[in-house]
This record gives C-alpha cells, structure tokens and sequence, in this order.
C-alpha cells in the first residue's frame, strides 16, 4: 500500500512465511479431520446432536473447499478457527481446585449470566438512540437547508447530524465517548440551544440510564458468585482438606508418643501451651474449659483419635446455625413433653393415694388427661427428675 511508516515488506522479513504458514494450515486440517473421525466412530450418531461437533464438520469442510477445489468462499477460514477458541472457556471447569483460577472462573461466569441483560440493555439503548438521532436530525434539517448560511458551517452539522446513520453515530459518540466535539460543533454552527439540547441528554442518559444499567450487570455478577455451585463447592472441598490438614498436624503435634490417640492426661497436659491454646482460639475454637473441650471431642472411650479431633474441631468451629438452633428447640420440646408426662403422673399418684387406691391401678390415658390437666413446670422446677 505504500504506508510511509512501514518500509520493508513482509515476504522480504521472513522469506519462508507462505510455507510454513502452508505446513501449519495442513497440519491443523489433519487434526482437526482425526478428531473428527474419531468422534464419529466413538459417539456415531450421537456427534450430531452436538454444535461443536457440527462447526467442526463445516470448519473442515470449508477448508477442503478452499484448498483443493480452489472455490472461494464467503469467510476465511481463519476466523472460524479462531471461534473455535471459544472451547478453551471449557478448561475453567477442570482447573477449579486451583484458588488462583477462582477469579477466572467467577469472570466466565458472570459473562455468561449476563448475555440476557446485554440483550436488554442493547435494545434499550439502541431504540433510545435511534429515536434521539431521529429527533436531532429533524431539529436540524431547517438548518442544513438554509441557503443563506455559510456552507462550512452546514458542511459541518452535516458531518454529524446529516443522515440517520450520521446522527446514530453522534448520538452514540455523545453517550459512550467525548460528547465535546459534537456540542462545540453545534454551539458554534447552530446555536446555544441545540448545544443545551444535548447536554440535557448527556445528563439523563449518563446520570440515569447507563448507571441504572451498569447497577444491573453488577447484581447479576454478585448474584452468580453467590449462587455458583460448582465454584461453591470447591471452595468447600478446598475449606474441609485445609482443616483436615491443619487438624492432623495438630494431633501430630499433640501425640509425643507416637501412639494411634491420646489420653486425657496427654490432652491436658499438652494444652496447657499458650501457643497452642491461641491457635485453637482463632479458629473459634474455646479453650478455657479443657474438660468439656475433652467431652465434646472424645466418643466416649476415653481415647481421642486423628478422625475424632478433626470430626469434632469441625463441629465446634464458628458460631451457631440455624439447624443447631432447631434442632435445640425440638430437643427442648421433646424434653417439655417428657416432664408434662411425669407431672401428670405425679398428679394421678396423689389422686390414687387420695382415693385410697394402688399405684398400680390403670385408668385410659383420655381419662387421665380429661381429669387433670398438667400445669407447665419450669425446668428448674424439676431438677430433681
């Protein structure tokens, strides 16, 4: 083309760029033709319910054309291979475990939900602009049509505002860009009040429109990081191995030994470290009562296993839940009906003995309960049970 800053042509650069570009076509094509061979004999019928599998085949097919029948087609090649780059988003999938691949697949994620707001967001903004284009255009088209203007001057709106596609473009460049070169043209060719005219639109679409948009894509972003379940469900694994870790190097630490559990006399002897017993703090983990501490992780034997710590170091970490709180209620309701049942006992014994009769005489569990009703005791009402 003759650009006055490049001064050597490519093919004198590198002599051999045809050919080796020419190899690298024909070794892609073969590839690609295995592959595709081997998906057909793996899956038969079956490849085809498949879009990647079908742009493979048209990939491919278009090569051939272009190669050896020599037929020109309507895209290059090339472009459809870059395309087909798009699969590599796939590998996200497998390389989770990693925490430095958790941003990057957030991102792909987040894209990916967003699609939809995009639409939206794009047919909004488009109909928006269009019609903005429309009414700019009319505004001006006395002007541009006034004979009795310096035709630089109407050269000049022209250049922005003289067509639908003209005005489009402006109207967009004053959304999206520097709306200063579109209002100085007009402040200085047509007037003030054209110039205010799109400032006032650069106020509502800028302060309005797009900030409500942007607010849009963001919560669709949060939304997919929070609700993400393959990403929350490594980040989890990733949270059990890291305790698990932590907890065998604690039992490690505590076992001098070398024995498969410890005693309580090891226990409390070995938690009497302060580094150790700050440790354990900051992981929420209360120390100040080694023997409940000892209770709560031991199953009973008196021996407390590697699995034991970290089975009951993983209960006891972090602050009630929802599901222990539950389950305490229904342990208190189960518990409250047991003492009604002792209190309405203790109230038909009295009445057996008043009545002159036995402790064993049997009256209906309905008649029991129509004849006296239980008062609610408090707990500590009936320590004694």
């Amino acid at each position: 083309m003759g650009h006055p800053r490049v001064k050597v042509r490519s093919d004198i650069t590198w002599l051999d760029e045809n050919h080796v570009f020419h190899v690298l076509d024909v070794t892609f094509a073969i590839l690609y033709t295995i592959e595709i061979v081997l998906k057909l004999m793996a899956f038969r019928l079956e490849f085809f319910k498949t879009a990647w599998n079908l742009f493979d085949v048209v990939l491919v097919a278009i090569w051939y054309t272009t190669e050896y029948m020599r037929l020109d087609t309507f895209l290059n090649p090339m472009i459809l291979r870059l395309g087909r780059l798009a699969r590599l988003m796939k590998v996200v999938r497998h390389v989770g475990w990693f925490r430095q691949f958790d941003s990057l697949h957030m991102l792909i994620s987040a894209i990916r939900s967003s699609l939809m707001v995009l639409v939206w967001s794009a047919l909004i903004l488009i109909s928006l602009l269009a019609v903005s284009a429309l009414v700019a255009h009319g505004t001006l088209a006395g002007y541009l049509d006034d004979d009795h203007m310096p035709i630089d001057q109407r050269m000049n709106i022209f250049t922005h505002f003289g067509t639908f596609t003209r005005a489009f473009i402006s109207m967009f460049e004053i959304t999206f860009a520097g709306h200063a070169p579109v209002t100085r043209a007009v402040l200085e060719n047509v007037g003030e009040g054209s110039a205010f005219a799109l400032l006032v639109f650069k106020l509502i679409v800028s302060l309005s429109i797009m900030k409500v948009i942007t607010g849009v894509f963001l919560h669709e972003t949060f939304k997919v990081c929070s609700e993400d379940d393959e990403l929350m469900i490594v980040q989890r694994q990733r949270v059990v191995n890291q305790h698990r870790k932590k907890m065998k190097r604690l039992f490690s630490n505590l076992n001098r030994d070398g024995d498969d559990a410890l005693s309580w006399d090891e226990f409390e002897e070995l938690m009497n470290d302060n580094w150790l017993r700050q440790w354990l703090q900051s992981m929420e983990i209360d120390t100040n009562h080694l023997r409940r501490l000892w209770a709560l992780l031991d199953n009973g034997d008196g021996r407390l296993t590697a699995d034991e710590l970290i089975l009951g170091v993983g209960r006891l970490k972090g602050s009630a839940r929802s599901i222990d709180m539950l389950y305490n209620v229904h342990s208190v309701e189960a518990i409250q009906a047991t003492l009604d049942d002792v209190h309405v006992s203790i109230k038909h014994m009295k009445h057996m003995q008043a009545r002159g009769g036995h402790e064993g005489d049997l009256i209906h569990p309905q008649s029991l309960a129509n004849m006296v009703k239980p008062s609610t005791p408090r707990i500590d009402q009936v320590r004694w049970c």
